[in-house]
């Protein structure tokens, strides 16, 4: 599933991001995770491998 897929389909969730690292071809987000209708936050780390390059969008689709 790409990671766009998984944004579609669980978009009820959030991902806030308060660590990244690069390296290459690989990054890492540090952060925590919400649930809808909970308050409980989860740390989570999301670890990608990735080909071309990675485009930061600045502004919520």
């Amino acid at each position: 599933m790409s990671l766009e897929d998984f944004i579609d389909k669980y978009d009820e969730y959030s991902f806030e991001i308060v660590d990244e690292m690069y390296g290459f071809n690989q990054v890492e987000y540090i952060g925590y995770l919400s649930f809808p209708k909970k308050e409980d936050l989860i740390q989570m780390s999301l670890s990608l491998y990735f080909t071309g390059d990675i485009v930061y969008e600045t502004e919520e689709r």
